[in-house]
């Protein structure tokens, strides 16, 4: 089956097992002819190209869906805007995920200022082009560290970006204790991929990447050249970190046994001319 298809029926199988949770979203209630009628509000939607109108869980039973007007939400009369967000399944991030993906032009990468743009290009080139050299010439214990901390300043600068629209003037969302763990979550899933061993190292860097990315995405302060970039940024770190995992694990065993044979080898030959200068001591005797 092609890739889409297992990844759809992965999604259908899961949903079975774990019961649907509300979208992260604002309902609003209101004076409406069907009382029973409730209007979705969805904040990822807004910024985002008029044409991308999907729902973000295609089994959610929503009598309405629309995009976030762009006015202050205020409280009067029998009007009540309500937040949910909570916590979602994993099916449901999945979901979002493929979604919000679905939503990022990156043709969109043109619009974005030049210097965000060629260093976003620069960085992503660079964490190819690192595993690249790995696989051609074999495994580098400098370039695979080197690899692992340039992922972990680009996870670092889009958490910066974050704390930055969380700490504005006018931030969306305003500040609270959820908007700044989520600033400071990814960094330290960078950090202790750091510390930890390599092939766990790569792995936990990656899923913060991921994270990032899965955060921006569901923001509504990012105009659609950043998400774009960030969607690039996160493709090429992700990829150039697999690669360089599997420079490791094809190369690095390789490498550890040649030596060891070499070390055998050696102590081999060392033996053997302890052996040769005391039978030539004894026959000068």
């Amino acid at each position: 089956r092609p890739p889409q298809t297992m990844f759809r029926v992965f999604l259908a199988s899961t949903r079975r097992l774990l019961t649907p949770k509300p979208i992260s979203a604002l309902t609003y209630t209101g004076d409406l002819q069907d009382p029973g009628s409730t209007y979705i509000y969805d904040i990822r939607r807004t910024h985002r190209a008029l044409e991308c109108q999907r729902p973000l869980l295609p089994w959610a039973s929503q009598r309405h869906t629309r995009p976030m007007p762009k006015l202050d939400i205020l409280l009067k009369g029998n009007e009540r805007w309500t937040s949910q967000f909570q916590m979602p399944d994993p099916a449901q991030i999945a979901c979002n995920m493929v979604n919000m993906l679905k939503c990022v032009d990156l043709s969109d990468l043109k619009d974005a200022p030049p210097p965000a743009f060629w260093a976003g290009i620069a960085t992503g080139g660079s964490q190819l082009f690192f595993p690249f050299l790995e696989l051609v010439g074999g495994y580098s214990p400098v370039l695979t560290l080197l690899q692992l901390n340039l992922a972990a300043m680009s996870i670092g600068y889009f958490s910066g970006v974050k704390w930055g629209l969380a700490l504005s003037k006018n931030p969306v969302p305003t500040p609270s204790w959820d908007t700044m763990r989520w600033c400071i979550l990814p960094p330290a899933m960078a950090l202790s991929g750091l510390l930890l061993p390599y092939p766990l190292g790569f792995l936990t860097v990656a899923s913060g990447m991921i994270t990032s990315l899965y955060l921006d995405l569901k923001s509504c302060a990012y105009p659609p050249w950043a998400l774009a970039l960030a969607l690039y940024m996160s493709l090429t770190t992700v990829t150039g970190l697999m690669l360089a995992l599997m420079a490791y694990v094809l190369f690095h065993n390789k490498e550890k046994e040649k030596k060891k044979k070499l070390k055998d080898k050696a102590e081999d030959g060392d033996e053997h001319g302890d052996g040769g200068q005391g039978s030539g001591a004894s026959d000068k005797q």
